[in-house]
């Protein structure tokens, strides 16, 4: 029985040095080389070799051009435009493709490759500095020589740095459009019917759902929609430019992220889905309802160095055709060309 309190003694003990054994606190010194986080680059110019959009009316693969521009503490400007790879990788198009009955001409009809494109700019409302603490990582040049990186927990130190912060005001223009399934809008909108105009304006009727109008089954009807209105909304940036050099084997270390939160209303006067051709007749396709009010919520992230690499996602209902709004989109960047587009020479008197 003398033991038990002897085990309970040597657990307890365990127990609180456990956090000692887990860790290996080590003190290191190390060097300020610069945290400037003023001190970014002014453009930024961004392949994106990869984007994958989904959303309630399409789904495509594709790619995607992107600039962006700081003017000082002021505003910065961002220009996109992405769109399918082509007809493989974007669903409706593919689809469409596929179609021999929906013919012009017998020709089949092939929508429009999926694309969007926008010109935000947002203001500076609050641009402001703060002190923080930042974890960075310790690395040696040996661990790769031998191999230790494979099974090693890296080693960290939190260094005091400054971080920017910037609340902003977006707003600027959009567009979207990407063929579409007018059967499968019409079934969620309880539409029945479309009417059309063939040879000589006779009057025409088309009911999908009709089993004596399509004894063979659900006929596929394809279209394209497109949307222009504008996003107006705010962000939340954060960005570290600094960098460090221990004194000890460790390499120097840098922190130079930007990642911008933002939220946007997407208001869109201005929707459009084509009247489209089916057996020689074309119907009318504006009765197919829209929605001119939508939202999204996204976040960018990026390096400021002269090459690097960025990420992107968002997700919302987009304005478009009523009841097929929610899409999500996944970009990465690489590369990303950046400058601070300061060409001077500086000059020294003999």
């Amino acid at each position: 029985m003398a033991r038990i309190p002897f085990i309970s003694t040597v657990l307890l003990g365990l127990l609180f040095h456990i956090p000692a054994f887990a860790q290996s606190v080590k003190s290191v010194t190390y060097d300020e080389l610069y945290d400037e986080p003023y001190e970014i680059n002014k453009l930024f110019m961004k392949l994106q070799p990869v984007i994958t959009e989904y959303n309630s009316i399409n789904m495509y693969v594709g790619f995607g051009l992107e600039a962006e521009y700081y003017h000082e503490s002021l505003l910065d400007i961002k220009a996109n435009f992405r769109r399918s790879y082509g007809q493989k990788f974007d669903l409706m198009q593919d689809l469409s493709s596929k179609n021999n009955i929906q013919t012009v001409n017998n020709i089949p009809t092939v929508t429009k490759a999926a694309m969007s494109g926008e010109l935000i700019g947002t203001y500076h409302i609050k641009d402001f500095e703060k002190d923080t603490e930042t974890k960075m990582i310790l690395y040696r040049s040996s661990y790769r020589r031998s191999n230790k990186w494979r099974s090693k927990v890296p080693d960290h130190i939190k260094v005091p740095s400054k971080v920017r912060k910037i609340i902003g005001g977006r707003f600027g223009p959009y567009f979207q459009g990407s063929g579409m399934d007018v059967r499968l809008a019409m079934d969620k909108q309880g539409i029945e019917s479309l009417q059309g105009a063939g040879p000589e304006n006779v009057d025409q009727t088309l009911t999908p759902n009709d089993p004596n109008q399509f004894p063979d089954g659900v006929p596929s009807l394809y279209t394209n929609q497109s949307s222009l209105g504008f996003a107006l909304g705010g962000s939340l940036s954060w960005i570290k430019n600094f960098a460090i050099k221990p004194t000890r084997t460790f390499a120097s270390t840098a922190s130079d992220m930007i990642i911008t939160t933002y939220f946007d209303v997407l208001i869109a006067p201005w929707n459009t889905i084509e009247n489209f051709n089916y057996k020689g007749v074309e119907y009318d396709a504006s009765v197919i309802k829209h929605t001119a009010v939508g939202f999204r919520a996204g976040v960018d992230g990026k390096f400021n160095r002269e090459f690097g690499w960025g990420y992107g996602a968002e997700m919302g209902m987009r304005p478009g055709v009523q009841k097929q709004t929610f899409f999500a989109v996944i970009k990465i960047s690489i590369p990303i060309f950046s400058t601070n587009l300061n060409h001077e020479v500086e000059a020294f008197s003999k």
